[in-house]
């Protein structure tokens, strides 16, 4: 006769209580915001070699490299002459 632990096992495996629990347990699983923010969509982009060596070197100033891509990418937006959320409901 197996040992209780594996037969406790072998049912919630089967039940499928043992996947919702690893579930809910990598679900909290993350580095939270500093502040309270909307910041909700992610956004990745590949660099070359040289634009990631000159973002690092403008962040050694106390930046982050989020942050100065947030910035620079609004800026971009702005002179391209995209209009804002609050623009389009005026």
């Amino acid at each position: 006769m197996p040992p209780l632990p594996t037969l406790k096992r072998l049912y919630h495996a089967d039940c499928g209580m043992a996947r919702d629990w690893r579930r809910r347990r990598l679900a909290k699983i993350g580095r939270p915001l500093k502040e309270k923010t909307v910041l909700s969509h992610d956004v990745k982009v590949r660099l070359d070699d040289e634009t990631y060596d000159r973002l690092l070197m403008y962040c050694d100033k106390n930046h982050e490299k989020a942050t100065v891509i947030r910035e620079a990418l609004k800026a971009f937006l702005d002179t391209a002459g995209v209009p804002r959320r609050e623009d389009k409901a005026e």
